[in-house]
Parts: structure tokens; sequence; C-alpha cells
């Protein structure tokens, strides 16, 4: 750990973030979680979507999902990971 930092750097700590196009291809975790209060970090995870496009007059996202139902209410977590398909 470097001198000046602080042991709150190193923790994972979530942000709210605004829908926008620099969302696309970003891959979500979907939290068990249903309420920010709870600990979301440190759950297990239900699985993992990709945002294929974001409308940002009606907050919308578009979804890569291997589940084809309607997703349950959940929390999304975004990272920096991306999805790249080299097939597209």
């Amino acid at each position: 750990m470097l001198l000046d930092m602080q042991k709150t750097d190193l923790e994972t700590k979530l942000e709210p973030v605004t829908p926008g196009p620099h969302m696309i291809q970003h891959v979500l975790a979907l939290s068990f979680s249903t309420m920010v209060e709870e600990d979301v970090v440190k759950n297990s995870v239900a699985g993992f979507v990709c945002i294929t496009n974001v409308e940002t007059s009606p907050q919308m996202l578009t979804l890569l999902s291997p589940q084809s139902k309607p997703l349950t209410e959940t929390i999304y977590l975004m990272s920096d990971v991306q999805f790249m398909d080299n097939n597209a």
C-alpha cells in the first residue's frame, strides 16, 4: 500500500451511474440483493447481462441475457468489463 493511500481507497464502493451511451457493451452483474442497504458487494450474484443499447429519453436499457424471461427486480452492478464480439 502506498504511503498516501487510505485503507478505504482499496475497498470496492457503490456509486450510482446515470444511463448513457458510455454503458454500451458493458457487462453488468445481477445482484440477489434488492436494496442498496444490504451488503451488495459481498453477496453472490445471480448472473450477468450485457448492455447492447441505451435510450436516454425514457431511460431504457436493452440487454443481452441468457434468460429469455423478464428479469426480476434487482440491483445491477457495473464494472469496467466490456463484451467484445469478434463475429459481428
